[in-house]
């Protein structure tokens, strides 16, 4: 009996020990939360700096770990994040070996926290996408992807970043597809084993999110345009931290309550968000980009780990020196395609206008230029086809583009096209003018890029010729040819077919066209649509964006103008309006400055005023000069009255301070332009003038 009144006391004391215990578990467990929902309260600022589609280059790093740094010493919430795309683009990085390695340690040492996969993170092959991952001291995510056989792991769809008094932030990561091959922009081998879905759709399994995190963020490599239609679709969403568009986002934009960014391209520009909570809701966010190429301050030991990676002499062997540069996609892309055919003995070449990764060449050529112009490891792929085979290559291109994307050599080539973008004929000319054989097979070499993902008739599989289509553009250089013959060449041309009834609004004298590069002149299409706005706005100055401008599609002069044709000189142009304002002289010019260094190239198509832009010795912009139509100079100290173009000036422009009195136009710029063509009646010849000269440093 005694024995069991022992082990009931036994029984008893061990309840009310575990009661005990469990109750100060509890009441720690409160005190924490307390102490928890205390740090909550407090007002909390976290700031997240971002970059995207940086490529390859590597220069401004030590700029970035300097602006980090010097964050992280006030405050305790600093993050570093990375939109996608690290790879293509600079030999330094791209030809290391290990190919990439560069990239992983600088991200390393500046202690990102984290990453999505971009398309061009594929481009090394899934071998050194794997080892670049495992190696990463920060998560590599992606929600889109399903690795089934390939050689990476699955990624994390998102992760949650915490600050230090326990706040969440969901980071959900998200890739672009094609629509036509349902893989990212890459080689087709690269994706072998991986699936992908849409990024949009797949995103909003995950809405979720929101209810377990303070912040809710999109790493997007969508592109900024998905990222508008991602931001309408989840307002679930607090922040799309944004790639692969290369979009600059200068102002603060929000679409549905999403505050959307994007920091340019190849780390020119380091994106900035401060976030405010209050009892661990989001009461202010704010989204700004940092110039890098204006900041002068790094940090002394990345400075010296770049400039060892620098320190490469054989990327730095000139090739040639040229006496003239060659300037955009036609001159450039006809350059590299004769480079191939010359150099594997081909009878015609083509390669795609994506491919041509710089605007020129100028002066002296190094290995690194060339590389730099084509960063990708694509082969030459050799293919023997009729006529009507190559027809279906270039019928897939003008139908994918919309334009004449394809640059060539050994033809010449017309797309017949209607006003909806219907191919009826391509006419294919030698070297000579002469139609080709319909009977005869020519041997036409691919890169194999197009190889893989273009979708053409061929009854040849094709062959590889095991080499690099850089390769082939480095060989050809080194045989001292006469390269002014690419200046000013075309070989490309697109022909309208009129079809049903048509409106008519005028009548051009002259040829309205952007030409093959809409930015290495002032242009006829630019300078008409620049005076449309002038005129109806009445203003001193209007500018146009050259980006705007749609390539090698011309009226001819002496043609009728019809109201369709109004669209294949122009994008976008349907959406936009015009903003007006007043605007003192100097901030004008410093204004038109940076638009010049930022494109250094003419980023604005001009009405009632000339500039001129001045080079140094190396090719970038040093300063601008500005004259009224008249030639008069503009005055610092004088007010004028300016027209831009309103989505421009709001997502690209940082000057809403300097122009004053702003007001929008009612009518969009198409609307705008068919008044003007109508109210003219026939376009003259002062369309065709020079307005914007670029010329070599005057000191």
């Amino acid at each position: 009996m005694k024995q069991r009144h022992a082990k009931f006391n036994l029984l008893i004391t061990q309840v009310l020990i575990g009661f005990v215990c469990l109750m100060l578990s509890f009441n720690l467990k409160g005190i924490q939360a307390d102490e928890n929902n205390k740090n909550i309260k407090d007002e909390t600022k976290i700031v997240i700096f971002h970059i995207n589609d940086v490529h390859s280059h590597i220069d401004n790093f030590a700029k970035i770990a300097k602006l980090v740094e010097e964050e992280r010493k006030i405050n305790p919430d600093v993050f570093l994040m990375n939109a996608g795309d690290n790879f293509s683009g600079n030999p330094i990085v791209d030809h290391y070996v290990p190919k990439g390695e560069p990239i992983l340690e600088l991200m390393n040492k500046l202690k990102f926290d984290i990453q999505v996969i971009g398309n061009h993170d594929f481009d090394y092959g899934q071998t050194i996408l794997k080892s670049f991952i495992k190696r990463a001291n920060f998560p590599i995510i992606c929600a889109n992807v399903k690795v089934s056989g390939g050689v990476i792991s699955q990624p994390e769809p998102y992760v949650f970043l915490k600050t230090k008094n326990g706040l969440k932030i969901a980071v959900l990561g998200i890739v672009q597809i094609d629509e036509d091959t349902q893989i990212p922009s890459t080689l087709s081998k690269n994706v072998e084993g991986v699936v992908f879905s849409n990024g949009i759709e797949e995103a909003k399994k995950y809405k979720y999110l929101k209810k377990e995190s303070n912040i809710f963020i999109a790493l997007s490599h969508l592109g900024y345009e998905d990222d508008e239609l991602l931001a309408k679709e989840m307002s679930e969403l607090d922040i799309i931290i944004g790639g692969h568009s290369h979009t600059i986002i200068e102002n603060q934009t929000e679409i549905n309550k999403v505050l959307i960014t994007q920091a340019g391209a190849y780390g020119e520009y380091l994106g900035k968000i401060v976030i405010t909570l209050k009892n661990g809701q989001i009461i202010k966010k704010r989204g700004e980009l940092i110039d890098l190429n204006s900041f002068k301050k790094e940090n002394p030991k990345i400075k010296a780990l770049i400039a060892k990676y620098n320190d490469n002499p054989e990327l730095n062997q000139v090739l040639t020196k040229l006496t003239k540069p060659i300037i955009g996609n036609s001159e450039l892309g006809s350059l590299m395609t004769d480079a191939v055919r010359n150099v594997f003995d081909l009878d015609i070449v083509f390669h795609n206008s994506g491919g041509i990764r710089i605007d020129k060449l100028e002066g002296e050529v190094t290995i690194k230029d060339v590389y730099t112009l084509f960063p990708f490891e694509n082969v030459v792929v050799q293919f023997k086809m009729t006529p009507a085979e190559i027809r279906t290559l270039i019928k897939f291109d003008y139908e994918r583009h919309k334009h004449t994307d394809l640059m060539v050599s050994g033809i010449q080539y017309t797309v017949k096209h209607t006003m909806k973008d219907k191919v009826k004929n391509i006419e294919l000319r030698d070297e000579k003018g002469e139609f080709l054989d319909e009977n005869k097979t020519y041997d036409v070499g691919l890169n194999s890029y197009i190889a893989s993902i273009y979708k053409f008739s061929h009854k040849d599989p094709g062959r590889s010729l095991k080499t690099g289509v850089a390769h082939a553009i480095i060989q050809y250089l080194k045989q001292k040819r006469d390269l002014t013959i690419y200046n000013g060449i075309q070989r490309t041309f697109e022909e309208l077919i009129y079809e049903g009834d048509l409106t008519k609004i005028g009548k051009t004298e002259v040829e309205i066209s952007a030409g093959n590069d809409p930015f290495g002149s002032s242009t006829s299409a630019g300078n008409l649509i620049a005076d449309a706005m002038r005129f109806s706005t009445r203003v001193n100055i209007a500018l146009f964006p050259s980006r705007l401008q749609k390539r090698n599609y011309k009226i001819k002069a002496g043609e009728s103008l019809f109201e369709e044709m109004i669209p294949k000189l122009y994008s976008y142009v349907d959406k936009n309006r015009i903003i007006t304002g007043y605007m003192k002289g100097s901030d004008l010019k410093q204004f038109i400055l940076k638009r010049s260094q930022f494109r250094n190239n003419i980023d604005l198509q001009i009405s009632g005023m000339k500039y001129k832009i001045y080079y140094d010795s190396e090719g970038k912009v040093v300063s601008v000069e500005c004259y009224l139509a008249n030639e008069e100079k503009i005055v610092d100290s004088l007010t004028y009255t300016i027209a831009f173009n309103d989505y421009d000036f709001n997502k690209y422009y940082y000057i809403s301070d300097k122009v004053k009195e702003q007001s929008v136009s009612k009518k969009d710029l198409y609307e705008i332009l068919y008044a003007h063509i109508k109210g003219v009646g026939v376009i003259s010849s002062s369309i065709s003038e020079k307005r914007v000269e670029i010329l070599r440093s005057k000191k």
